[in-house]
C-alpha cells in the first residue's frame, strides 16, 4: 500500500497541484472559470509551450538553450518585415528557416568546443544577447503593426466555434508530435541516453553530434513556430515582447519533471508544468497582483523547482 501512495505521488502530483490551483483560483475569483478567461489562459500557455517543447528536447539531452526567448523574438519582427516584401506564406516559411538555422548554430558551436551544460547555457545566453540586438535593429525600438491576412492573425487570435483557440491546437499537435518522436524513434532514445550519460552514448556508437544539433534546430524552429503564433495574438510585434520567456519555459519544464541533469523527463508532464505556470500567472493577473510581486513569485517557483530537483537526482544516485 505505501509503495502504491508513493508511485500516485511520483506520477500525478503535478496533476494534484494543477487541479488545486484550478479549485483555488475558482474559488478566490469569480472571473476565473467565465469562458472568455479560460480562452485567454489558453492563448497565454500556448506560446510559451511550443517554446518549451523544443527547449525539452535540448534539455532532456543534457544541455540548455537560452536563446529562445529572444529567438521567438526575433522571428516575430522578421515575419511581419517580411510579409510586406515577399508575401505572408513566403515570410512564414522564411521565418521557420531563420529559427532552425540559428538552432543549427547553436548546436554546431556546442559540439564543436564539446560543451557540456554550462558551456550550453552560456554559448546560448550569449546567442540571446545577439538576437535582442538584431530584434532592436530590426524594429528600430518602434511597435511593428500587424499582419495584414486575416488567416495569419487567426493563428493566434483565431478560435475554432466560440472556445476552442486554434493557438493551442497548435500547441497540443506539436506536443504529440514531439512525444512520438521522443517515446518512438531512435532519435529521441538517443536523446535519453545522450542526457543520462553522454561519455556512454558514445561508447555506445551514439552519434551525439548528429543529435545534438538536431535538438537545437527543433528548438529554433518551435521558437519561430511560437513567433508566429505570438505576432498574430497581440496582433504586432515589438522588440520586447519575448523577455523572459526563455526562464519561463525552463521553470514549466523543472515543474513539469524535465531534469536540468537530462536524461529524464517527457513531453505529456511538461504540458503540465506549462498548465501549472500559465494557471499561477493567470490568477495573479485577475486577483490584480503587480507586475513585480509576479517575477518575485515565478522566482520563487523555479528555485523550489529546481531545489526539488536536485534532491531528487541525488536521491535516484
Amino acid at each position: 500500500m505505501k509503495n502504491i501512495f508513493k508511485t500516485i505521488k511520483e506520477k500525478y502530483m503535478m496533476l494534484f497541484v494543477l487541479l488545486g490551483l484550478f479549485i483555488l483560483l475558482s474559488v478566490i475569483s469569480d472571473v476565473f472559470l467565465t469562458s472568455q478567461n479560460i480562452m485567454n489562459l489558453f492563448r497565454q500557455v500556448s506560446v510559451i509551450g511550443i517554446i518549451s517543447i523544443g527547449a525539452g528536447i535540448v534539455v532532456i539531452g543534457g544541455t540548455f538553450d537560452m536563446s529562445v526567448g529572444s529567438l521567438c523574438t526575433m522571428c516575430g519582427c522578421a515575419c511581419l518585415l517580411l510579409q510586406d516584401k515577399v508575401g505572408v506564406l513566403p515570410a512564414v516559411i522564411l521565418t521557420i528557416l531563420i529559427g532552425a538555422a540559428v538552432g543549427f548554430i547553436n548546436g554546431y558551436i556546442i559540439t564543436a568546443i564539446k560543451g557540456n551544460s554550462g558551456d550550453s547555457f552560456m554559448v546560448t545566453f550569449g546567442m540571446l544577447t545577439v538576437l535582442q540586438a538584431i530584434a532592436l535593429l530590426l524594429t528600430g525600438g518602434y511597435p511593428l503593426n500587424p499582419s495584414k491576412s486575416e488567416v495569419y492573425n487567426a493563428i493566434g487570435s483565431g478560435t475554432i466555434g466560440t472556445l476552442l483557440p486554434i493557438s493551442i491546437i497548435v500547441f497540443i499537435v506539436l506536443t504529440v508530435i514531439a512525444a512520438v518522436v521522443m517515446q518512438k524513434t531512435i532519435f529521441g532514445k538517443e536523446v535519453y541516453y545522450m542526457g543520462s550519460n553522454e561519455v556512454v552514448a558514445k561508447l555506445a556508437g551514439i552519434n551525439t553530434k548528429r543529435n545534438r544539433i538536431i535538438s537545437y534546430v527543433i528548438s529554433g524552429v518551435c521558437a519561430s513556430l511560437a513567433a508566429i503564433v505570438l505576432t498574430g495574438r497581440i496582433n504586432g510585434a515589438t522588440a520586447k515582447m519575448g523577455h523572459g520567456f526563455e526562464f519561463d519555459a525552463m521553470t514549466a519544464l523543472v515543474v513539469g519533471g524535465i531534469s536540468l541533469s537530462g536524461g529524464i523527463g517527457n513531453m505529456i508532464n511538461m504540458v503540465i508544468g506549462v498548465l501549472i505556470m500559465g494557471v499561477l500567472s493567470n490568477g495573479l493577473n485577475i486577483m490584480g497582483v503587480q507586475a513585480e510581486s509576479q517575477y518575485v513569485a515565478r522566482g520563487l517557483v523555479l528555485i523550489i523547482a529546481v531545489l526539488v530537483d536536485v534532491l531528487k537526482s541525488r536521491k535516484s544516485n
